[in-house]
């Protein structure tokens, strides 16, 4: 245990321990993400163990640091030392609003140590721009407004986490405050001696990188790209241009977020694309599964430190970016989009493997379409005959192996196709394989030689039933009910429509939704409604089911041959 020091500490003891040092969070670490809701969260759970347990002990988790200097850089834990921070900058600046008395002025004299440093003699706070934790993070904004928010308790953009977290603990503290004030000042005591944390002080980085990875496989919500960062950092002959680097492949996956705040992808993802990349080129067709960690931190960390690394990481993500449909670097035309449509509704993601080898081999999406058309053939056709995952792992490993060799297209040979396909494609509409059953409708609905533009948000299109699910005599013109239930699942009985078109068509008569049918800008949902009957009979449906299984099959066996 000589390379650390641990020792269980109180919020008040870790914080004015600290005098005349600073908790630095360093430039590779992740910028702070904690939100309101984690906010009030901790708030809850606070305020119910005071009031249920007061004499009690509440632990906070670990904190990682080594040392740098005289200060402490912080490995693990930066989002709790700065949610605590902003908490206790509340309280203080509650405090000061408040009349003068025993318990306010002894409150302010234990909460200024945690927030700053104090003169030895007089144990008063000369200098507030002396504060105890400080933001160097590279990637990040916003850390200016933490810094000002802890030297002068008020805040000047309110656009950032730190000041609306800061902004919530202010309103609770008045809230507490003013329903039960002296409850409250037991209440900042407790937050003070009563919540505890374990700072675990490492003497060098290389421990505390390895005490953080521990805790990491042990299960807290930590990301392999944060010790794939921390390592880099470290390797990095030059920091800035590293930083920079980071920083760009940050804000790209950061540009993909939605306003549920989910991503096309992460950075994480990248480096998972990116190792099959490579196991491409090494010629591994091995199928086994292998931890994104240990893929590149084994063998002396050699594939992390790849030289090429990030530049080929930022190329991936400009790529992945604009194969998402945002606006970027690669331009993706109307044909390859089309193709991405079909693969994005696949059943799983491993397509993007051979994707990304293709995009940093050839280095262009000239010609993309092709590919991206046989690709999607090939994982289809063989997800038929092998639908799972490890039934196509193989295949797809190997294809990628092949395409890193530059040889696009010949590994993808359809001789495993056999007279049996319709049959075993016919098995999926009976299947619980919805996202399969989209994919065969997307591919079927882009081989309408009407279908000249893109569907419009194709991931929003619903499944319509064109003989309702919901059995109505009024609705089964023809139909007993034995029949409807061997006929309503077949493909030839399914269509991709809009939502709103969809929800108005409802399952209504067939010559009524015909009317819906004919406002789509799906040419095949056009096609239906062009039908001279006003019935869905057994001989249309069963027609429609065996057209688009061939168009589908011969799709396959043509782009395959």
């Amino acid at each position: 245990m000589a390379d650390m020091q641990i020792d269980q500490k109180n919020l008040s003891k870790l914080f004015s321990d600290m005098q005349k040092r600073t908790f630095v969070i360093p430039e590779y670490q992740r910028p702070y993400n904690w939100d309101e809701d984690k906010c009030q969260i901790l708030w809850d759970d606070l305020k119910d163990n005071f009031f249920a347990n007061p004499g009690v002990d509440y632990f906070l988790g670990t904190i990682v640091t080594c040392k740098n200097g005289v200060n402490l850089e912080v490995i693990d834990g930066q989002q709790r030392l700065t949610t605590f921070s902003l908490l206790l900058r509340a309280f203080y600046t509650k405090l000061e609003s408040m009349p003068e008395s025993d318990e306010v002025s002894g409150l302010k004299r234990q909460i200024e140590p945690c927030l700053w440093d104090t003169d030895d003699i007089s144990q008063k706070v000369m200098d507030k721009s002396k504060i105890r934790v400080v933001s160097e993070v590279a990637t990040e904004q916003d850390k200016t407004s933490f810094r000002f928010i802890m030297e002068t308790g008020y805040v000047e953009n309110r656009n950032n986490r730190y000041a609306s977290n800061y902004i919530f603990f202010q309103e609770q503290c008045d809230k507490f405050a003013k329903d039960a004030p002296m409850e409250w000042y037991k209440f900042c005591n407790y937050i003070l001696r009563r919540c505890v944390l374990l700072p675990i002080e490492c003497q060098n980085q290389e421990v505390a990188l390895t005490i953080f990875s521990t805790l990491n496989n042990r299960g807290l919500p930590l990301y392999d790209a944060d010790i794939f960062k921390s390592e880099l950092y470290k390797a990095s002959n030059d920091k800035e241009l590293f930083i920079k680097q980071w920083n760009e492949l940050s804000e790209l996956c950061e540009s993909t977020k939605d306003k549920n705040g989910n991503y096309e992808f992460t950075i994480d993802d990248m480096f998972m694309y990116y190792m099959q990349v490579l196991r491409g080129r090494a010629e591994d067709k091995d199928s086994t599964n292998i931890g994104l960690r240990n893929f590149y931190l084994n063998d002396k960390k050699k594939r992390l430190l790849e030289p090429n690394l990030i530049t080929e990481l930022l190329e991936l993500a400009e790529f992945w970016k604009s194969a998402n449909g945002y606006d970027g670097k690669y331009k993706i035309d109307d044909e390859s989009m089309k193709w991405f449509h079909c693969l994005w509704t696949f059943p799983n993601t491993i397509w993007v493997y051979p994707v990304s080898a293709y995009i940093l081999t050839a280095k262009t999406t000239e010609n993309m379409g092709v590919f991206l058309k046989k690709l999607c053939a090939y994982v289809y056709a063989k997800y038929i005959y092998s639908p799972s995952l490890s039934g196509i792992k193989g295949a797809v490993y190997a294809l990628d192996v092949e395409i890193c060799k530059g040889n696009y297209l010949g590994q993808m040979t359809g001789d495993f196709i056999n007279e049996n396909i319709e049959y075993e494609l016919d098995k999926f509409a009976y299947m619980q394989t919805k996202k399969f059953i989209r994919g065969i409708l997307t591919i079927d609905a882009y081989l309408n030689p009407n279908q000249v533009n893109l569907l419009q948000n194709p991931e929003k299109l619903e499944i319509e039933h064109i003989l309702p699910k919901q059995w109505q005599n009024a609705n089964y013109n023809g139909w007993t009910r034995e029949e409807a239930e061997t006929c309503i699942e077949k493909f030839g009985n399914k269509v991709l429509f809009e939502k709103k078109l969809n929800i108005q068509a409802g399952d209504g008569y067939f010559g009524q939704k015909k009317k819906k049918y004919e406002r789509s800008n799906v040419e095949a949902v056009k096609d239906l409604s062009r039908l001279e009957t006003n019935n869905w009979s057994k001989e249309e449906l069963l027609q429609r089911d065996k057209e688009l299984k061939d168009r589908v099959i011969g799709f396959f066996k043509l782009q395959l041959n």
